[in-house]
């Protein structure tokens, strides 16, 4: 839980609700399972810093090529490269050029 709250902003019982929904979604992600392909475009903004092998690990997240996503599309695939990791691209220092980039693709 410290990992994700290093400033301490949150209070013990908040931080605990936010982690239980996180490990709740995590968990749903990992159990769905696409059929079809989907009929629209994807635009997928891919962070430019690898997440923390650590947290990975432990969530037996398996770190895989993220250019797959275009195989779950009947549409365009368009990658987008942005700063950050999963987490840190919504920074204040990075969500400036996120949103730039989010601006120019969806007008």
């Amino acid at each position: 839980l410290n990992h994700f709250d290093q400033e301490q902003k949150l209070n013990e019982e908040s931080l605990k609700f936010f982690f239980d929904k996180w490990i709740f979604s995590h968990q749903l992600l990992k159990t769905h399972h696409q059929i079809e392909k989907t009929i629209g475009d994807i635009i997928l903004f891919i962070a430019s810093e690898r997440e923390d092998a650590a947290i990975l690990n432990q969530l037996a997240i398996e770190n895989i090529d993220k250019n797959l996503w275009k195989n779950r599309s009947k549409g365009q695939f368009k990658p987008i490269h942005v700063p950050g990791n999963h987490y840190t691209m919504f920074d204040a220092h990075h969500i400036g050029q996120l949103a730039g980039h989010f601006n120019k693709e969806i007008p």
